[in-house]
């Protein structure tokens, strides 16, 4: 899992989404999880380049419900 805490723009979107993408191509790795829930602010362009993480089929909380890849 993956978690990120404090302020997320599109430069810390970019990391996680590197991160996790390197997670999931580890090996022995079959599921990533993208954990948003003490993230503390966000930019628009933060999220929308944090979405393309679904594009991977990776999990993304952010609250109650998840976001999962369809």
């Amino acid at each position: 899992m993956i978690a990120v805490h404090g302020a997320l723009d599109s430069a810390a979107a970019r990391a996680v989404y590197d991160a996790a993408s390197a997670a999931l191509h580890a090996q022995g790795a079959d599921a990533v999880e993208i954990d948003l829930r003490a993230m503390e602010d966000w930019t628009s362009a933060g999220l929308r380049d944090l979405a393309a993480c679904t594009g991977l089929g990776i999990r993304v909380r952010m609250g109650p419900h998840d976001v999962q890849a369809p």
